[in-house]
């Protein structure tokens, strides 16, 4: 008889942080990779999953969402200048919020770039 063993994560894996964020009415379950550096955290993967709809288009335009704010934060060195071009680039509302969970996302991410990981990972 094979004995179970409980799943233990290797040293190698991304870091991550899974959010819930609400935009136009909508949830998102947003999770963002972060490479590690120097105990300091820099998000180079987000991606996306939308509440609603699984398995439509929706679920596809999310799938290129996540792969657009990814290839910005990978492009540029520095995270927060391709998180101020993605804001930037966005389109808004009349009161300056964005259009797109892509601009909330830049927010948020902007405003907390680390979405609390030091806590969950207990390195503060």
């Amino acid at each position: 008889m094979n004995e179970a063993l409980p799943y233990r994560p290797e040293g190698n894996r991304v870091k991550s942080r899974n959010v819930k964020i609400i935009h136009n009415n909508q949830k998102y379950h947003v999770v963002v990779g972060y490479r590690e550096e120097k105990n300091t955290y820099t998000p180079r993967v987000v991606r996306i999953f939308p509440s609603f709809k699984i398995g439509t288009d929706m679920e596809k335009v999310c799938q290129i969402f996540s792969n657009y704010i990814t290839l910005k934060l990978q492009v540029y060195k520095d995270f927060t200048e391709a998180l101020h071009r993605l804001v930037n680039e966005e389109p808004k509302t009349t009161d300056g919020t964005p259009c797109t969970v892509v601009g909330a996302i830049a927010i948020k991410l902007l405003e907390e770039p680390t979405l609390w990981i030091l806590m969950t990972y207990g390195l503060s």
